[in-house]
């Protein structure tokens, strides 16, 4: 059963932090790469913690055993300085998926709300007038059951299963 087997680690490209560069009356996109360093199928989605400035594509998905997906973080233009940023940061969960899961990303596997799934975007906002060292991003992830499709379910992350967790703190760079 997949609940009972702790989900196998993640590597992310880059591991510690993202980092955005100004200016900030643009746009901008760093691509991070997520990779399934465990041995079974897991279920991964992204939380942010500044939906209003920070914006992620896809938002979940399923990955095989030593597979890798690219995942797009957004930051739109803001007031550097002006807003606080100390907290944003985006968080990557992942989970086991369950045993016969087709692999494809199911909402239901994971817990609370499911709006923390939704892409999302930066608005504007004046740098150095908002405290922004705390934006991250988290990952959640579990390990999918044996013999599961290759299809994302959100169930798999609620319930006594095992999720894990990593946080990328975004960096804003003047």
């Amino acid at each position: 059963m997949a609940d009972s087997v702790p989900p196998g680690d993640i590597n992310t490209q880059p591991g510690t932090k993202i980092v955005f560069n100004a200016p900030y009356d643009d746009k901008h996109t760093y691509h991070i790469k997520i990779t399934n360093a465990g041995g079974r199928r897991i279920g991964w989605a992204i939380k942010t913690t500044n939906m209003k400035r920070l914006g992620v594509d896809p938002p979940c998905g399923v990955l095989d055993p030593k597979e890798a997906t690219l995942m797009a973080v957004s930051c739109d233009s803001f007031q550097y300085g002006q807003e606080d940023t100390n907290n944003d940061r985006i968080t990557i969960e992942w989970t086991n998926t369950p045993d016969g899961a087709a692999k494809q990303f199911r909402r239901e596997w994971f817990q609370g709300d499911e709006a923390c799934l939704m892409a999302v975007s930066c608005d504007s906002f004046s740098y150095g007038q908002e405290d922004t060292n705390n934006d991250r991003i988290t990952i959640e992830w579990t390990n999918t059951p044996d013999g599961a499709a290759k299809q994302f379910r959100r169930e798999w992350f609620q319930g006594d299963g095992m999720v894990r967790r990593k946080n990328l703190p975004i960096e804003y760079n003047p």
